[in-house]
């Protein structure tokens, strides 16, 4: 689960739920009254079509599906061959806005599931309210906006005085101007 393609692979199981959800509740509500099938395992699957029915259900998924696709989408261009250095280095700050502008403005799934609440039916499944908590969205998109900050940007310590950070910044900035050399895209072609 922790090799480069992670978020992907998250993003594309949090996916499956999200666009299978009908099929997925009809599965389980037939599985919870199969005959053939034991007791403990039919309330097993009443449990989780109880639970996958619900508003809260709808409600978690949604952000987590908006938040994945933004973090997907900066994984495939930081893997994307012709992602050169200088253009790699403003990538995480571009996407760490993208994924805080979430918390003002929705993402797509997000209002999807806000107005399958107010429908109480979500593509086409009827949903009941849910007992579970709900996530707090503008926490959840903080907090991942937070890690990312903290991950993506290493040139600094958070610990770090003012001038030292200032310092940092300004040598990292300087290399990855220095490495643009490097790009093809940068260089100057002659011909006779």
């Amino acid at each position: 689960m922790f090799i480069v393609r992670w978020v992907a692979s998250s993003f594309r199981a949090v996916s499956a739920v999200w666009l299978s959800f009908p099929a997925l509740s009809q599965h389980f509500q037939n599985a919870s009254k199969d005959e053939t099938r034991q007791s403990t395992e039919k309330t097993k699957f009443q449990g989780l079509f109880s639970k996958l029915c619900t508003t809260s259900f709808v409600k978690n998924l949604a952000p987590i599906e908006d938040v994945l696709n933004e973090l997907k989408n900066l994984s495939e261009t930081l893997q994307n061959q012709n992602t050169a250095l200088p253009k790699a280095q403003n990538l995480p700050t571009a996407y760490t806005k993208r994924t805080e502008s979430l918390i003002v403005s929705l993402g797509v799934h997000s209002v999807v599931a806000h107005f399958a609440e107010e429908a109480m039916s979500f593509q086409e499944v009827q949903l009941r309210e849910g007992r579970g908590p709900v996530i707090n969205q503008a926490q959840l998109i903080r907090a991942v906006a937070d890690n990312m900050k903290q991950r993506l940007f290493p040139s600094v310590s958070n610990s770090a005085q003012a001038s030292v950070v200032a310092t940092r910044q300004e040598m990292y900035k300087n290399l990855v101007g220095q490495m643009a050399v490097l790009n093809p895209h940068n260089w100057v072609h002659e011909y006779p």
